[in-house]
């Protein structure tokens, strides 16, 4: 297999991010063969600096609507996907790649010809660990091709075989936020081997804690996708017994805001009950690169 890269990077309001996202991009000792930019919808001057970088291989797309960035990945994706390359290299606008690391990547992209997807070591800007796959079994790498192999992977930096993704379709756009690398990355792995590629090294610029609508005051209503989310998620890979853990779980949750001492504990509870309670009904359509739903 060669090594012809499509890039995907999707973007929101954060220009100055976007800037060094892309800067760092261009500067890559292995260059990428196409890149594919996504403006969901930004209100800021990004539209207006994508179109001095648009050339034959770098693919603008300014979209009508924000799509969330599931929806933004999904479009890029199936954009990247029209072209004949062998990778999807994802990652949003506050990624800082390394000058290295799509190199990193395709070492042993070249050695394990049908891998689902590798996942680079993403650190924070303070050099701490973030965005921390799952492994599948553990952390000890495997005898045979002397990398970890993963259960879940982040949309951070993360490269995707190619025709995998033409046969497993591709993240559920309907997801809008929260859990869409999760079950994405998930999927691809009961499938394919997924490995963890520490050698590769990324920075992630934003502040990434973990969501916790218990002390977030600022998003409580977009934390009905991450418990819809979660809850299908659970349901679809681990059947009845997960959809069972995730509702004690989140009745969990909800005793905790009650005996919290933050404001807001109705909206929270609703958000929780709500979230859940959608999950139950939730059915999203996997569309192929051809923009085809399946299940």
């Amino acid at each position: 297999m060669a090594d012809k890269v499509s890039c995907v990077v999707v973007t929101y309001n954060r220009l100055a991010l976007l800037k060094r996202c892309l800067n760092a991009i261009f500067a890559q000792s292995k260059p990428v063969t196409d890149i594919f930019i996504v403006n969901n919808h930004s209100s800021d001057q990004t539209a207006a600096y994508l179109a001095q970088q648009k050339g034959t291989h770098v693919h603008i797309f300014n979209l009508n609507e924000n799509l969330g960035g599931a929806g933004g990945f999904v479009y890029g994706m199936q954009q990247a996907a029209k072209v004949a390359n062998d990778y999807i290299w994802l990652m949003d606008d506050d990624t800082l790649v390394h000058a290295d690391t799509l190199a990193q990547l395709l070492r042993p992209a070249k050695r394990i010809p049908n891998f689902g997807f590798l996942s680079p070591q993403v650190k924070l800007k303070d050099g701490t660990i973030g965005n921390r796959p799952l492994p599948l079994y553990d952390w000890q790498p495997e005898a045979k091709t002397g990398l970890t192999r993963l259960k879940t992977g982040s949309f951070v930096a993360i490269l995707f075989n190619q025709r995998i993704v033409e046969r497993l379709g591709l993240p559920i756009s309907d997801f809008f936020i929260w859990f869409d690398d999760h079950e994405y990355t998930m999927r691809i792995s009961q499938h394919y081997p997924a490995y963890y590629v520490p050698t590769a090294q990324v920075t992630h610029l934003t502040v990434a804690a973990t969501p916790d609508i218990l002390t977030d005051q600022k998003r409580i209503p977009r934390y009905f996708y991450l418990f819809r989310n979660k809850y299908y998620t659970q349901k679809e890979f681990r059947g009845s017994w997960g959809a069972i853990k995730d509702i004690l779980a989140n009745l969990v949750i909800i005793g905790q805001i009650i005996v919290g001492k933050r404001p807001k504990k109705g909206q929270k509870i609703m958000t929780v009950i709500r979230g859940t309670w959608a999950g139950l009904f939730f059915k999203p359509q996997i569309k192929s690169v051809n923009n085809e739903e399946g299940r």
